[in-house]
């Protein structure tokens, strides 16, 4: 079975804690749960679960048993059962892929528009070259023929495309199906933005991580543990590693996160404060919220960059290629005259 998405994560999740807050155990919520699901997939899973989860007991042994739950979800779950607080990580378990879902449509948003304005720009320029440059190689041929150097070049490859104009529109077309497959892919889909703001988004996925792990019982080093896997971002992956690595040689945990330089400025001063009244769980709630308005205030800056900079481009690309052209037609025509 394939892994759930981010939403249908957050759906589950939330259905669960309302189910476990309303007093019903989870197997007769998954019933329930299974009988208002209408498609043919979702029942599939629902019915793997709540089969596993009668037969052991456990409904964390079960979502690892349908291989389509995270690691971390399930962990989770088993944390809940354990301290007998299942309700409360479900909740946040809801919360969690639900922030992460919203992260992942700004991102697609971010990246989308670009990726449709240069197709755009591409459909222009193939427009250009096939049918606007060959009329103009026809008119060179009637006023004397051909000029020589860049113009040449540039009219020449419009015949060229011309008369291969269906095997081009065909090649270009399937290009774009392939980029756009393997793009669509989300680790490859977000490495287009720039990296401050992924690693924006890194920070915002470890802290979200952090809390809900601190929140429900785990320690630090444990939470660490947990939540190196759900990063991503390779710089800040090995920070948090050089973290680890300082708390296991035996230094405090605000010591090792200076050095690791995970947070800086506000953010340090913040976790330093929650560590020492025991809040810090709730410090970095807050500091996932804070990174996560930052991402979409930068993604929003990042599109209305991006805009005019490729209008730029496809302006002076074409100008370019139809100055190219031009002047070398307007010297015949003016030596005609």
């Amino acid at each position: 079975m394939k892994q759930l998405s981010n939403m249908e994560l957050s759906t589950f999740f939330n259905q669960l804690t309302l189910i476990l807050r309303s007093g019903i155990s989870y197997t007769e919520g998954i019933t329930l749960m299974l009988e208002d699901t209408p498609s043919k997939e979702g029942q599939e899973i629902l019915s793997a679960i709540l089969q596993e989860a009668e037969y052991t007991g456990s409904l964390s042994q079960a979502l690892k048993a349908s291989s389509c739950f995270p690691d971390y979800a399930f962990q989770m779950t088993a944390l809940g059962e354990q301290t007998g607080h299942l309700d409360d990580v479900t909740n946040s378990l809801g919360e969690y892929y639900q922030h992460e879902e919203s992260l992942w449509k700004n991102i697609k948003n971010a990246v989308t528009y670009p990726l449709f304005m240069m197709g755009m720009m591409g459909i222009v320029l193939l427009i250009l070259v096939i049918k606007v440059l060959p009329i103009f190689h026809q008119v060179f041929d009637q006023l004397g023929g051909i000029p020589s150097g860049l113009p040449g070049k540039i009219l020449e490859l419009g015949t060229l495309f011309e008369k291969y104009s269906i095997a081009v529109v065909i090649s270009v077309f399937l290009l774009g199906i392939i980029l756009f497959y393997f793009l669509w892919h989300r680790q490859r889909f977000s490495k287009l933005l720039p990296r401050h703001i992924l690693k924006k988004i890194a920070l915002s996925r470890f802290a979200s991580g952090m809390y809900l792990s601190l929140s429900s019982g785990f320690d630090i080093e444990e939470s660490l543990s947990m939540i190196s896997e759900l990063v991503e971002n390779k710089e800040i992956s090995a920070k948090i590693q050089l973290l680890q690595k300082e708390i296991t040689e035996g230094n405090d945990f605000l010591t090792a996160l200076k050095d690791s330089e995970l947070f800086s400025g506000v953010y340090l001063r913040l976790i330093h404060i929650g560590f020492k009244t025991g809040s810090i769980d709730s410090v970095m709630k807050e500091i996932a919220i804070q990174c996560n308005e930052d991402v979409e205030e930068q993604l929003d800056r990042f599109i209305s960059n991006i805009e005019p900079t490729l209008i730029a481009v496809l302006c002076i690309i074409v100008g370019m290629i139809l100055l190219s052209v031009m002047l070398p037609l307007l010297s015949i025509i003016s030596n005609i005259g």
